[in-house]
């Protein structure tokens, strides 16, 4: 099976950690996979080389608008295309999905995975959220594209909102690598650290977590709270930090290849988002036995269950957030509990290899004409 998995980028992010560890999975069966990022940021790309997957790396600027540059980067994805002799193109996010569409060659498979819950879907009143939507329909239709879904929420949705059929969409979640993913022999942690991974943008709710954050530092000594990650938020929400005084206990680590390390050093892992598909950062929490308080949205209703591997609290709700959070911080033999019901979760049900073989049998069906 030759592959060709396209994305935007291959930057430390969610989606781009997905393609990756797929990609490692699938040499590891025997594969032989192609990762194509479209543009020069590709953090993860010495990474993937050293597991013996071939990376391309082209050079798109900019958005779909900028004709010279989709038709410069079309041209050249076609060719590493047809010179992988590719069994199937495999697309992640829009503008890869877009460009993998109309430029791959026709009679090859074309699959799409959807990540999230793209706002711009129901976003009605916006031109361009119309726009967006309105060529996401027409090129997947004119490349007779399949489409996998992370969770059932993800599926729901795109059904609705892209006008598929239930036949063309099916569910794979998204897996761990848990040989990456382990609690050191000591164990337990001693320090109150509440960790957030995720890039600094408004639906990761990060403003959420330094206002629910105010509460946890009245009732817990010592508490801190660490970001991880990065984005165009960042000086925005350390200057917010600064202005409620929360500045000694808050810290942004930026972005790191050890979030284990940094995941490690925790008691609670949060993720207040006000979206998302079914994300990587809290497997890889639960994985690392951290109980997780977490919004009820998307996919994470089918990661975290409520009172067995952490919370769930209503998007936004600020004293929810700290309320469950200071509960499981107090109480930290339920804490270890969460944790421990976390990992055996993840490994039941979202296992990389779980989801790797899950994919290769799509790739079967798309090319023997099953599905």
């Amino acid at each position: 099976m030759n592959p060709v998995l396209v994305i935007n980028s291959l930057a430390r992010a969610g989606a781009e950690r997905s393609v990756a560890n797929l990609a490692v999975e699938f040499v590891k069966r025997g594969s032989r996979p192609l990762v194509i990022s479209l543009t020069g940021r590709a953090p993860l790309a010495q990474e993937l080389r050293a597991a013996g997957v071939e990376v391309a790396i082209l050079d798109h600027a900019g958005p779909l608008g900028n004709l010279a540059s989709v038709i410069r980067t079309g041209v050249r994805l076609r060719r590493l295309v047809q010179a992988h002799r590719a069994s199937v193109v495999h697309s992640q996010l829009y503008t890869s999905d877009v460009l993998s569409r109309l430029f791959t060659p026709a009679g090859i498979p074309r699959l799409t995975t959807l990540h999230t819950l793209e706002p711009w879907w129901h976003d009605g009143d916006r031109r361009h959220s119309r726009r967006k939507t309105a060529v996401e329909k027409w090129t997947g239709r004119l490349a007779g594209s399949h489409y996998v879904a992370v969770s059932e929420a993800v599926r729901d949705e795109a059904m609705g909102a892209l006008g598929l059929v239930r036949e063309c969409v099916r569910v794979i979640p998204n897996g761990v690598r848990l040989e990456k993913f382990s609690v050191q022999a000591e164990g337990k942690r001693d320090e109150p650290i509440i960790i957030q991974v995720g890039s600094f943008y408004r639906h990761k709710g990060q403003e959420t977590s330094l206002q629910a954050f105010e509460q946890v530092k009245s009732a817990v000594p010592g508490v801190r709270l660490v970001f991880v990650g990065g984005g165009p938020l960042r000086k925005q929400l350390e200057k917010l930090s600064v202005e409620r005084g929360l500045h000694d206990r808050v810290e942004f680590f930026g972005e790191t290849d050890d979030v284990v390390g940094a995941l490690r050093r925790a008691m609670v892992f949060w993720m207040p988002s006000e979206r998302e598909g079914l994300p990587n950062a809290c497997l890889e929490a639960m994985a690392m036995e951290l109980p997780v308080v977490a919004s009820r949205v998307g996919g994470l209703q089918e990661v975290v269950v409520d009172g067995e591997t952490g919370y769930l609290v209503p998007p936004g709700d600020t004293d929810a957030l700290a309320a469950r959070t200071i509960e499981v911080l107090l109480d930290r033999e339920r804490g270890y509990a969460m944790g421990k019901s976390g990992r055996s979760r993840v490994e039941r049900l979202f296992r990389m290899e779980q989801t790797a073989a899950r994919y290769l049998q799509a790739y079967e069906d798309l090319t023997s004409g099953r599905w």
